[in-house]
């Protein structure tokens, strides 16, 4: 069949205003192609047609639609894929349609679609020479692969705004990075979320991602809007994936095992965490989230260093299956009140210094305490560490108000030199230790650990 010209005919009986058709000088194409219903469904196309079909329907505002037709060409494949029938080179005509400049939404139809047909989108409402300037929403409703690359690593892409693609199975890598107009997006069906997929979407508020088990590294950074975020079945938050994201003020990730290091750091408006299946908080998961009040980590069994570093509103933090405290796990957070530790075994290093407003600390399972784990905790008062064997240097360094400690472990408790600092040496004086019965001194004396305390008495749980 010869192609000659796109020609833009009235259709009777269908949704659309007009329908590009292909002809040959006899003016036989019409015959071979099937109508248009009103839902935007065809048959497919023959095989020996090598273009989509092309129709304009006119919006409520005055505004255009622009639905695409694709199909699988025959005998055309490449490396095991079919090629796609969406290269602008097919329609070379609609740029000079004058309802092309009205054009503000793009609808592609048919399983057909290609990743390198998506990125022709781009082309289409490239600036410089687009043949859809207005263009600002793309739907695929049919496409069920993976999204590829509509944004750029670099450059911001402001003039998308919305996008549906409610069968894709994932997005891809930088999908939609730096896409700063981006205000919604439908992807119900998207299973993994690359890295970078959405960072830097400014405007995003938004998301809804029901079926997502993966978020990539990234894939969420910088958008400085985003204020919800919706994934039920996602399993593991990798590094970086929310940084940034200084608008979102609740998580809730019901069956996530891991949060990967610095996934939400630096979401400054974050108030609420919840996550009940979480059994691993990575380095700096919620550092400098300043406005974090409340946590809900039941079953997270490991708290890796610098994890909620900085959080300055925090109050109460209820961890009943954490083993393992790391090393500034919650440093600096000023208005901490209340720790729950039941089954702790180690705090690590300066792991609670700076929190000024601790007063009480009760750990009943912990071992071992590392250096300067509550150094610069002023307001500390009483300190229970029934089955600690070791307390390390200077961990109770600068605690003025300490006046009780609790010792309760029946062998020999290591104390080092100078828990209480080397400027401090004679703090214990004021301080009431309490130890297991076998380790009071007798006759009243009390000497032990290098220290002379207050008073040295029996340990009561």
């Amino acid at each position: 069949m010869d192609n000659k010209y796109y020609n833009i005919a009235n259709m009777e009986d269908s949704g659309f205003l007009r329908i590009f058709t292909r002809q040959t000088k006899q003016e036989e194409t019409r015959d071979t192609l099937t109508p248009v219903d009103s839902t935007g469904t065809r048959a497919p196309l023959q095989d020996d047609i090598l273009s989509p079909n092309h129709a304009f329907s006119e919006n409520e505002d005055g505004t255009r639609t622009l639905t695409l037709f694709s199909h699988f060409p025959r005998g055309r494949k490449e490396k095991g894929f079919y090629r796609g029938s969406l290269n602008i080179d097919n329609i070379p005509e609609l740029a000079d349609s004058a309802f092309a400049a009205s054009v503000t939404t793009l609808v592609i139809r048919g399983e057909a679609i290609a990743a390198r047909d998506i990125k022709c989108i781009k082309k289409y409402r490239a600036s410089n020479g687009g043949v859809l300037p207005g263009l600002t929403r793309v739907s695929l409703p049919d496409f069920a692969g993976e999204i590829p690359n509509l944004g750029h690593e670099y450059e911001p892409n402001a003039w998308l705004e919305r996008f549906e693609a409610p069968m894709a199975k994932s997005v891809g890598y930088i999908a939609f990075n730096n896409c700063t107009g981006l205000v919604s997006v439908d992807l119900s069906a998207a299973e993994i979320i690359e890295e970078r997929a959405f960072a830097r979407c400014s405007r995003l508020t938004t998301v809804d991602l029901p079926v997502a088990r993966i978020v990539h590294c990234r894939a969420f950074e910088r958008c400085s809007r985003l204020i919800t975020v919706n994934l039920p079945a996602a399993k593991v938050v990798c590094l970086w994936a929310f940084k940034d994201c200084s608008s979102l003020t609740t998580v809730d990730l019901p069956v996530a095992r891991i949060i990967q290091s610095r996934a939400f750091e630096r979401c400054s408006n974050l108030t609420t965490v919840d996550l009940p299946a979480a059994r691993i908080i990575q380095s700096r998961a919620f550092e400098r989230c300043s406005n974090l009040k409340t946590i809900n980590l039941p079953v997270a069994e490991i708290i890796e260093r610098r994890a909620f570093k900085y959080c300055s509103s925090l109050i109460t933090v209820d961890l009943p299956a954490a083993k393992k405290i790391k090393r500034y796990a919650l440093y600096d957070c000023s208005r901490l009140i209340t720790v729950n530790l039941p089954v702790a075994k180690s705090i690590g290093r300066r792991a609670f210094k700076y929190c000024s407003s601790l007063a009480t600390v009760d750990l009943p399972a912990a071992k071992t305490i590392e250096s300067r784990a509550f150094e610069y905790c002023p307001n500390l008062t009483t300190v229970d560490l029934p089955a600690a064997k070791k307390i390390r240097n200077e961990v109770f360094f600068c605690c003025s108000a300490l006046r009780t400690l609790k010792l309760g472990y029946a062998g020999k408790v290591r104390l080092k030199a100078d828990i209480f600092g080397n400027k401090d040496r004679d703090m214990a004086n004021i301080i009431d230790l309490y130890l297991d019965a076998a380790r009071v001194p007798s006759k009243g004396r009390r000497r032990y650990g290098k220290y002379t305390w207050r008073h040295i008495q029996t340990y009561i749980p």
